[in-house]
């Protein structure tokens, strides 16, 4: 190494000691300590792995912003489905207006029209009946003739009718049935009102006819019969007596009586035991002779009774 060379090397090491060893010069900022207010304000809302900063949260909402856009172009289209998505767009681009530096509007305008006037001749009678509109587009989807569309309409308004027709008489023969049913729950009513009539009249026969000494009815089937108690059930051979001992009738089946039949017999032993006994079975009441039965009994029928009890 020469002299030169030495030199230098010696100056250059004593600036660089002369460097490392200055004290800061009093201009420069003293540290800050950790424990003032300057250094908390600016811990505040740092979360680890988010950048701080205005540009990054703008960066942030536009980030979300495009995310939600993108998340609703998804969602729509896929509810759309391809057909349907053509036809949206195609009605949004027809309702955009012709640009007025195309040729077609240069030639119409050269003819006199103007945007917002209406195009076509005006009929009769009309004030503006003109085009103002585009004529919408009805685009054909599928291979069928051009009358098929019509047809299945037709065919779609028959089927309509003849399911409407088919309930109506649906609901025509449930409601005969619901008659039908009313009236024949209101028959087996009647049936047994009149069934039990009949049982109590005979009850009260034998009864009254007893305490008088009667060894026999006047008519058969005015006192209850009795089987006898050794015979079977389905003995068609077996005895009846009545409650006296005497041999009687079997017993008939009420219940295969009609109406009229019943009511027949519920107005022939009421009758025997009024002018007998005069015994109401209607009131429920046996009176001293028939002058106290005339002058407190309503009359010689339900329907008599009836009328009273609604007045009451």
């Amino acid at each position: 190494m020469s002299s030169d060379e030495e030199e230098s090397f010696v100056g250059f090491s004593q600036s660089t000691a002369s460097t490392s060893t200055a004290k800061p010069d009093d201009d420069e900022e003293e540290e800050e300590d950790y424990m003032s207010d300057t250094f908390m304000t600016k811990l505040d809302d740092v979360r680890p792995g988010v950048a701080s900063g205005l540009r990054s949260q703008q960066r942030e909402i536009r980030l979300n912003l495009e995310r939600e856009a993108a998340e609703e172009r998804t969602k729509k289209a896929v509810k759309l489905s391809r057909g349907e998505l053509e036809k949206e767009r195609r009605e949004e681009a027809l309702k955009i207006p012709i640009a007025q530096d195309t040729k077609g509007f240069e030639l119409m305008a050269k003819m006199g029209y103007k945007p917002g006037m209406s195009l076509g001749k005006k009929r009769e009678g009309q004030v503006d009946d003109a085009i103002k509109e585009p004529i919408a587009m009805d685009l054909k989807m599928n291979r069928t003739g051009l009358g098929h569309d019509k047809e299945e309409k037709r065919k779609c308004v028959e089927r309509v009718e003849a399911h409407y027709t088919y309930m109506a008489k649906r609901a025509k023969i449930s409601n005969l049935l619901i008659d039908d049913f009313k009236e024949r729950k209101r028959n087996a009513t009647l049936q047994k009102q009149q069934v039990g009539e009949v049982v109590k009249c005979r009850k009260v026969c034998q009864e009254l006819d007893s305490r008088q000494g009667v060894q026999l009815p006047a008519e058969p089937w005015f006192w209850p019969s009795y089987r006898a108690k050794d015979a079977a059930e389905d003995d068609e051979d077996a005895k009846y007596f009545y409650a006296n001992g005497v041999e009687a009738l079997p017993n008939e089946n009420l219940y295969e009586l009609d109406e009229s039949a019943l009511s027949q017999r519920v107005e022939e032993i009421s009758a025997y035991l009024r002018q007998t006994y005069s015994y109401c079975i209607w009131c429920g009441q046996l009176f001293e002779n028939a002058d106290e039965m005339a002058d407190n009994c309503p009359g010689d029928s339900k329907a008599d009774h009836d009328g009273e009890d609604n007045d009451l």
